[in-house]
Order: structure tokens, then C-alpha cells, then sequence
């Protein structure tokens, strides 16, 4: 009797609990997005303007450097004590100068890319944000193959939130607020 009434109980309670539907998803490409977008356009140019000149430079000091030390290497073997050793201190010396230039560089950099990251962040968020409320998803994902080996192409709304974050970046007047 208790058994029966239990079952019937539990019966009840299944019949007349709430269906469980599975919520809207949606998966993003957010390194396509940024790339793609006017604000990671943006971000991109901005940063190019201030310190691609920099960057350039001290690239070609970087390749001219590892040049020379290719050459010193061979030569190396070939060339005097004192030769070797005043060659080798130079190098030594244009190294460490050269180091010196790329963390200057990197230190002025930081706080502008951590800037334009945070805006640019901001303004995805809420694409992301405002696209799902528009259209009624529970949750946008970013894909990841490692994490999530396969993801449907009809769930990717990529294009959805890159056109909603140009609106965005838009209508927040196109331009970081960096110092």
C-alpha cells in the first residue's frame, strides 16, 4: 500500500513538473570578430600609429643584430684573442641595448593595449549581450575546437555579432578613449 502510494505520488510529481526545454546557444568566433570588426580595426590601427614605427625598427635592429652574430659566430674561430674578445664585447653591449629599447617599448605599450583591450572588450560584451537578448539566446559561447569538437554551423552567430558590434563601436563614436 505505502509502496503504490509512493508511486503514485512520484507519478504526480513527474507528470506535473515544468518541461525542461534546452535553452538557445550560440557559438562566436571571437578572434574573427576582432579582426573583422571596426573596433578591432581600430584597435589594430591605433596601436600601429603610435608604436608600429617602433616596432619596425627595432625589428630591423633585431635581424642586423642576429646577422652579426651569425658572422661572428663563423669568423670566430678565425679571428685573433683580442679580435674575438672586442668583437664579442661589442656584440654583448649592442645586445643589451637592444633589450633595453624592446622593454622600453613593451612598457610604453602595455598600458595602451590594456586600454584598447578593455574597450574593446566592453563593446563585444555587449554585442554579444544585445544580439542574444534580440533574438533569444541563453548563452554565446566562444568555439574552441580543443574544448568543444564540434559545434553545428547553424548555431554560429558570428556575423550576427560582428554586424551588432560595428553598430556599437558606432554609436559609441568610433574612437578609444586612451591617453
Amino acid at each position: 500500500m505505502i509502496r503504490s502510494t509512493i508511486m503514485a505520488l512520484a507519478i504526480c510529481l513527474a507528470c506535473s513538473a515544468p518541461a525542461f526545454a534546452a535553452g538557445k546557444i550560440g557559438i562566436i568566433n571571437l578572434v574573427g570578430i576582432t579582426a573583422n570588426s571596426d573596433v578591432g580595426k581600430a584597435a589594430d590601427k591605433l596601436l600601429q600609429d603610435r608604436f608600429g614605427k617602433e616596432r619596425t625598427s627595432l625589428e630591423k635592429q633585431g635581424e642586423s643584430l642576429k646577422k652579426d652574430m651569425d658572422q661572428f659566430r663563423k669568423q670566430a674561430a678565425a679571428m685573433s684573442e683580442d679580435a674575438r674578445n672586442k668583437k664579442g664585447r661589442d656584440l654583448q653591449t649592442r645586445i643589451q641595448e637592444f633589450e633595453k629599447k624592446q622593454n622600453d617599448l613593451n612598457q610604453r605599450i602595455a598600458p595602451v593595449q590594456g586600454a584598447v583591450d578593455k574597450q574593446l572588450l566592453e563593446v563585444l560584451s555587449e554585442a554579444c549581450s544585445t544580439y542574444a537578448k534580440a533574438n533569444g539566446y541563453d548563452l554565446i559561447l566562444n568555439y574552441n575546437p580543443s574544448i568543444t569538437p564540434f559545434a553545428s554551423e547553424s548555431v554560429n552567430v558570428s556575423e550576427g555579432v560582428l554586424a551588432e558590434a560595428n553598430k556599437i563601436w558606432k554609436k559609441k563614436g568610433g574612437k578609444f578613449n586612451v591617453k
